[in-house]
């Protein structure tokens, strides 16, 4: 009749995309040199997801032997990548372009879940607002992040000063103007300005941007 044996196998771990190992095991109760035929199995391959998977008795026999098996796990773990974020640039009140990266070490035509964030709005001011990870994922991999900055530039307008006129010894008329370009019903802070006074004589004095500004614009007076 058989002999009773028992084998245990060994427990294995590889990263994910990497090749399956071999699969060992401890055979105690052979005797007179006899080894057993076949192999242990398990239900993982190259690129099965990260976990833990059974390895099985499989096809490992032999004729003489009764085995008890006891089995143990291949564990995949998550391959380690860099994803690196785009620098980006925007005008002010432009919508946010797309936040893109690039990934390296991705296998087996794999992408990333989710996506790049940032704080920066359509109308978020002038500066440099950082790109984070956002909810960029895969379960079957370690991703170093890098960043980059979303850079949003002030805005292009044009400001027409309106032509005044007084008599002299009267108070200076407000120093009106159009602007073009605004947008979000934003203003302009500060006021145009002259050297003309109320008792400067008869003549034309022009009227200057003074202290007219806003920082998410670019004036053209």
């Amino acid at each position: 009749t058989p002999k009773a044996i028992t084998v245990a196998a060994d427990a294995q771990t590889k990263i994910y995309g990497d090749l399956n190992p071999s699969l060992t095991y401890v055979a105690t109760g052979l005797v007179n040199n006899d080894t057993l035929s076949g192999a242990l199995s398990t239900s993982a391959g190259q690129f099965s997801g990260v976990g833990a998977y059974a390895i099985n008795q499989g096809t490992l026999v032999n004729a003489n032997y009764s085995i008890t098996y006891t089995g143990a796990d291949l564990s995949i773990t998550p391959k380690a990548i860099t994803v690196a974020a785009d620098a980006q640039s925007k005008v002010y009140g432009d919508v946010n372009p797309s936040l893109t990266y690039v990934a390296a070490g991705l296998v087996n035509n794999d992408t990333l879940s989710g996506a790049l964030s940032t704080n920066a709005a359509q109308f978020s001011g002038v500066g440099a607002y950082v790109i984070n990870q956002g909810t960029l994922a895969n379960a079957n991999y370690t991703i170093t992040y890098t960043g980059a900055d979303l850079s949003i530039t002030p805005k292009a307008i044009t400001v027409a000063a309106d032509a005044q006129t007084k008599i002299y010894g009267d108070f200076n008329p407000s120093l009106t103007y159009i602007a073009t370009g605004l947008v979000n019903n934003d203003t302009l802070s500060g006021a145009l300005s002259t050297s003309a006074g109320q008792f400067s004589g008869v003549g034309a004095y022009a009227i200057n941007q003074g202290t007219l500004a806003n920082a998410n614009y670019t004036i053209t007076y």
